[in-house]
């Protein structure tokens, strides 16, 4: 990998001092995102969608069949928007709100004999960012050159930089959630239930499967649901657009020593463009937001002043 390759991007992108806003006035930190999930996918099927745009907080809920478990298996998706966050941090303070909205209704005497597992880690694949696909190259910096895979200590302390920098910036490829089991009864009849919850792209990604007890062997409960959050939660794309999708690089233009502020100049490029791949966002929409085939799409439209314009 080349400095100056990195370099000659600076001219591909928009970028903008870290001091100062977007060159779109109307813009903010996230002005609208899309997304996109399967409508069929092997042995699920969905069943309902529903969005309020009044209530943009509350995002997508997205009910699936599963072809493989019981008809009476609920299985229920939630996309909702939370901004940037300590992916750790925020899983687990969303299965704490999850908890708590669960045990809200067992104070409505709606669930009764509430018992909960405690939260383990749980692994899913992660897709590539469509940004990263996007053909606006004003939107999206893409490059297949390769990342030296020698050690950094024989590097040269400039190409460490940017090695590092390179390293980092790749967008990852699977994420850890939580996964939690419970029991309750509810109508008089017990039932097993597993909750789940991931970030990506700026959003939660919040799954609920429930069942009778009767319905299936716990074992069995846990391997279709487990099998069907891996495969339908990446199979989703979330894409924002707003002030996310702008390069902010700070350029010193009074820099005694040029070469080493270009250098400083292309490792912030390059974290900014893996922060747009994990983040997903463009300043606006390509040509590339229609959905596929078996696929459905809802776009959210944020409020003007709902977002920060950094964050």
């Amino acid at each position: 990998m080349r400095l100056m390759y990195f370099l000659a991007l600076l001219a591909l992108v928009p970028i903008a001092s870290a001091a100062t806003k977007s060159d779109d006035p109307h813009s903010q930190f996230i002005d609208k995102s899309i997304v996109t999930y399967p409508t069929s996918l092997g042995n699920y099927s969905l069943a309902k969608e529903s969005y309020d745009p009044a209530n943009v907080a509350n995002g997508v809920s997205l009910k699936y069949d599963l072809a493989d478990a019981p008809h009476e298996l609920a299985f229920d998706i939630y996309v909702y928007p939370l901004g940037r966050a300590d992916t750790d941090k925020a899983v687990d303070d969303a299965m704490v709100e999850m908890e708590g909205e669960i045990r809200a209704l067992e104070q409505k005497k709606i669930y009764t004999d509430l018992k909960f597992k405690d939260a383990v880690a749980f692994e899913i694949a992660v897709p590539p960012p469509s940004m990263r696909k996007s053909d606006d190259k004003k939107d999206a910096v893409s490059s297949d050159a390769p990342v030296p895979d020698k050690p950094l200590d024989a590097m040269d302390s400039n190409t460490r930089s940017i090695v590092e920098a390179a390293r980092a910036a790749d967008p990852p490829k699977k994420s850890t959630g939580r996964k939690r089991a419970l029991t309750l009864t509810a109508d008089g009849m017990p039932r097993e239930s597993l909750a789940y919850v991931f970030y990506r792209n700026l959003f939660l990604i919040s799954v609920r499967a429930t069942a009778s007890i009767d319905a299936l062997p716990t074992d069995k409960f846990n391997a279709v649901v487990d099998r069907a959050v891996q495969d339908l939660v990446p199979a989703m794309d979330i894409q924002n657009f707003g002030d996310c999708g702008t390069i902010h690089v700070f350029v010193d233009d009074k820099a005694v020593d040029k070469d080493k502020d270009a250098l400083a100049g292309a490792v912030q490029l390059i974290r900014e463009t893996g922060r747009i791949w994990r983040e997903n966002c463009a300043n606006k929409p390509g040509p590339n937001t229609a959905p596929s085939a078996k696929h459905a799409q809802k776009t959210i439209v944020y409020p003007a002043g709902l977002w920060k314009v950094h964050n």
